[in-house]
């Protein structure tokens, strides 16, 4: 088996035998949310600022900024965006490296927070080069969750474009 297969397998089973809280949709096991049929179809895994735009605002969308500060984010941001804190929020805080993956348990607790379901389709970006934003978007789908899409370009190429900035 290849290295990337082997680790593939390895974090499809340790997620497999994680459970978010009973509060992440109604799901009670992550099990039964992976097992069950998807709502809506998988988002694109990446989405151009015009496709942003157009659906900004949209009651079934969270706009996720995962820049590497809540100062950055508190600066300049997408207009309806909130902030996803990578190094808190969305990282075992007991592990042995900086953004260590989260439990299924503290990933389902963030997306709690931010008001993510099943049914939500969710745009990550950051401010700087996307590895933050790529690193979101692996997060959402190590855990299942497909309804997730980068923004091309991120906030510089939404910025330069003159979009609506909160």
């Amino acid at each position: 088996m290849s290295p990337v297969a082997t680790s593939v397998s390895r974090v499809n089973a340790s997620t497999a035998s994680s459970s978010f809280p009973s509060s992440f949709s109604s799901f009670s096991s992550f099990s039964s949310f992976l097992a069950s049929p998807a709502a809506l179809p998988a988002a694109p895994s990446a989405v151009s600022t015009q496709w942003l735009c157009d659906h900004l605002g949209s009651d079934t969308m969270v706009v996720l900024d995962a820049s590497a500060t809540r100062q950055n984010f508190d600066r300049l941001h997408i207009a309806t965006a909130l902030y996803a804190d990578l190094a808190g929020d969305f990282s075992d805080p007991s592990g042995a490296e900086p953004y260590a993956r989260p439990s299924a348990t503290r990933f389902g607790t963030a997306l709690d927070g931010l008001g993510i379901t099943t049914e939500t389709t969710v745009v990550v970006y950051d401010t700087a080069s996307g590895q933050e934003a790529m690193r979101l978007w692996w997060l959402f789908r190590s855990f299942g969750f497909e309804r997730v899409s980068v923004l091309t370009g991120g906030f510089a190429k939404w910025a330069a474009e003159e979009r609506p900035i909160g």
